[in-house]
């Protein structure tokens, strides 16, 4: 049964999908995604496409600028669950046991193999993010990348 939180997130989650894939049908195409930077518009808000596979984050790096909102589409396409976290600006772990729930600027929990979640979120300062899945063992396999905020 769904709690009463859970049902919030579910209608916030759709009704920001809606949104994102009404304005990626008026504009003629899917939303914004790239292969290895990707650079935000000059608007107030953007769409981003991440997918997560055994063990990558496609793009592994991407630019964004501070202040604007972003709606993130995460995909994943592995065969296990995945998450994609960014660290507050400034932290930087090597090593998943490093890693704390304090340390956590945005993130995106735990997502079934085969499933997408959408979420929106603004990074208010420049600077460098680093971009982890800290399930165990998925950081030490490769899933890390750099989210730059100019």
């Amino acid at each position: 049964m769904f709690s009463h939180k859970n049902t919030k997130r579910a209608i916030l989650t759709s009704s920001v999908l809606i949104v994102t894939l009404t304005g990626a049908i008026a504009c003629g195409g899917r939303p914004h995604s790239t292969q290895d930077a990707s650079s935000a518009s000059n608007t107030s808000s953007t769409s981003l496409e991440v997918t997560a596979t055994e063990f990558s984050f496609d793009p592994q790096n991407i630019t964004l600028s501070a202040g604007e909102e972003v709606s993130v589409i995460f995909n994943n396409e592995g065969a296990v669950d995945h998450e994609w976290v960014v660290l507050k600006e400034g932290s930087i772990i090597s090593d998943e046991s490093e890693f704390s729930e304090d340390l956590v600027e945005f993130e995106i929990e735990m997502v079934p193999a085969g499933t997408s979640v959408t979420d929106t979120f603004t990074l208010p300062a420049s600077g460098r993010y680093q971009i982890v899945c800290v399930l165990p063992g998925h950081f030490s396999a490769g899933m890390q990348g750099t989210l730059t905020v100019n």
